[in-house]
């Protein structure tokens, strides 16, 4: 994943978890583990649709 990509969807939970726990919907440690889950869901999510995008190669042909 590009730097520039990690470090917006960083700042983007770091505001979301900063908003949420001041107004008082979540606690601090709450927060955390759902910036966590998060990311998790984000790097399954982008590997999927990676292995997806590209084809399988064949398999190479057994040397004689």
């Amino acid at each position: 994943m590009n730097e520039s990509i990690k470090s917006i969807v960083r700042h983007g939970l770091s505001f979301g978890g900063g908003f949420l726990v001041a107004k008082g919907l979540v606690s601090v440690d709450q927060a955390n583990e759902l910036a966590g889950a998060v990311i998790t869901v984000l790097g399954v999510a982008w590997s999927v649709w990676k292995n997806k995008k590209t084809p399988p190669t064949p398999p190479a042909a057994p040397a004689a």
